[in-house]
């Protein structure tokens, strides 16, 4: 941070520049996002389910035979993998991640750092889960896994919300 007359502060961050009184820089660079915890339950997903996530969207769960195209906006899972219950929240210490197409696991924090994400914005990535497993970091990058594993898919989509137009 650069402390300029006037009190106005300058931050530069992963290629964000921040500007503004000191303490409002400040908490933009370090704050997290207060954000409760959601559990779903993936017993009934054969219907579409859908989930308000405050500042994203709507996530979109259903179940699938075959694996979807992945994107940003769409991840899908092995059903057996997801397990009975989601849970989606911010990231904790020690979350590790698989990344899709990628060898072997990384620490979350690791994975933020390398793909140059703002400290800022880190806590405020939301993460779809299964117990410890982080199964996407929603809107950024699903996980992968080593095999291609048969049975049905749950699918999760990333729509905005029903007052915002679809792209």
């Amino acid at each position: 941070m650069l402390a300029l007359p006037g009190k106005t502060t300058v931050a530069y961050f992963y290629g964000m520049l921040y500007v503004g009184a000191q303490p409002e820089v400040k908490k933009l660079i370090s704050a997290g996002t207060v954000f409760d915890e959601i559990t779903v339950l993936t017993e009934s997903t054969g219907k579409l389910k859908e989930v308000n996530l405050p500042d994203v969207g709507v996530l979109q769960l259903s179940t699938a035979e075959e694996c979807p195209k992945i994107t940003k906006k769409q991840a899908a899972v092995p059903l057996a993998m997801a397990g009975n219950e989601l849970c989606i929240r911010t990231r904790r210490d020690g979350d590790r991640f698989y990344p899709y197409g990628g060898v072997g696991s990384k620490k979350l924090k690791d994975y933020f750092i390398d793909n140059k994400v703002p400290r800022a914005e880190r806590d405020k990535k939301l993460l779809v889960t299964a117990g410890s497993k982080v199964l996407w970091i929603i809107g950024v990058r699903q996980a992968g896994w080593k095999t291609r594993p048969d049975g049905k898919w749950l699918v999760m989509r990333l729509a905005g919300r029903k007052d915002e137009k679809n792209e």
